[in-house]
């Protein structure tokens, strides 16, 4: 895998007037992106926004990453402003307590070390393709799987990751990704989509297929979701047979609110018909183009229509794969503390 130099894409901000059936409580059980790999590096904390609250991000001498609390237990400092990153000890910037990866203060002096109940609570975290992702889950249970690999080995990104915005909660744009009678009106397919694959689910996976036909393009979408927050996507662009990776990422930065990044990425096998810089150089174009025209009118609708709960959407007879989707994702919010 390695990288192309990429371009911005950006899309219009405009005011949300999403209203909610039942806002929820809590945030579902879920591996959530924090933050690109080399965004983190081993001399300064990164301050993210997670869960309703700021997380803090650090790396150790030895490259470790975690994903922690941003509160020192002794008066409260916070490590994303100040904090300080001392060989594999994290260290704080109020009086320079430090703390190692089980988020235990090691002071050299019993005197002056903390409680052994005073600890910085670190999230369960992994890091995949050059991607950090940490492990919600409200009763801070540790997680019974783990993140495959993304299988980038052979493509280079394209675009610089797009990143927006959202009202509404994961297991609702997964939802939407499954969504096949919108297809037509919002991303402007000659018709519906042909399933291939009806969407099955596979413990914490759901996978689902279709070929669509969008202008004088016909591309085959295999969407692979790990959970509520990460949808893994092969896009193949059937007229010249070019093969293309769409991983989107859903992280809640508050109850009702997500931060959706996509990251772009295409084979880098050379075409037998086109030059590879022209094809990169093309590649570019229509993918900043399909993400504009198909994610525009899209994100206006979801920041503001009306979002239902669990079970309340009135469904036709063809959409029965909905409501098992439904079902796979409301679990998700069940298993960290939120009733059904």
């Amino acid at each position: 895998m390695h990288n192309e130099k990429t371009i911005p894409v950006h899309l219009v901000e405009e005011p949300a007037t999403a209203q909610y059936s039942n806002p929820q409580t809590s945030f579902p059980q879920a591996w959530v992106f924090v933050e690109i790999s080399k965004n983190v590096n081993t001399k300064k904390p990164v301050t993210k926004k997670l869960f309703a609250q700021d997380v803090v991000v650090y790396r150790s001498e030895s490259g470790k990453v975690a994903v922690i609390d941003p509160h020192c237990p002794h008066f409260g400092a916070h490590f994303g402003h100040g904090g300080t990153v001392n060989g594999e000890l994290l260290e704080c910037p109020f009086h320079g307590f430090k703390f190692n990866s089980e988020g235990q203060c090691t002071n050299s002096s019993a005197k002056h070390c903390l409680a052994e109940d005073k600890t910085v609570y670190h999230y369960p975290t992994i890091e995949r393709d050059g991607y950090i992702f940490c492990y919600y889950d409200a009763e801070k249970k540790q997680p019974d799987w783990q993140i495959p690999t993304f299988e980038l080995e052979g493509y280079v990104q394209l675009l610089s990751p797009f990143q927006q915005s959202s009202p509404g909660h994961p297991w609702e744009h997964i939802v939407n990704n499954i969504d096949y009678l919108h297809f037509k009106k919002i991303h402007k397919t000659t018709q519906f989509p042909e399933v291939i694959q009806e969407p099955s689910i596979d413990g914490h996976r759901v996978e689902a297929c279709v070929i669509a036909t969008q202008g004088n393009t016909r591309y085959k979408l295999r969407s692979q979701y790990l959970g509520l927050g990460i949808l893994n996507q092969d896009f193949q662009l059937l007229n010249f047979d070019i093969k293309a990776k769409f991983l989107t990422f859903f992280s809640p930065t508050d109850k009702n609110t997500l931060n959706i990044s996509t990251h772009i990425y295409v084979q880098a096998s050379k075409s037998k018909i086109l030059p590879y810089a022209f094809l990169v150089n093309l590649l570019k174009s229509v993918f900043y183009k399909m993400i504009i025209m198909n994610n525009r009118d899209e994100y206006r609708v979801m920041k503001n229509k009306y979002y239902y709960n669990f079970g309340e959407h009135g469904l036709t007879q063809g959409e029965d794969h909905i409501k098992d989707i439904e079902a796979w994702a409301q679990n998700y919010y069940a298993l960290s503390g939120v009733e059904k």
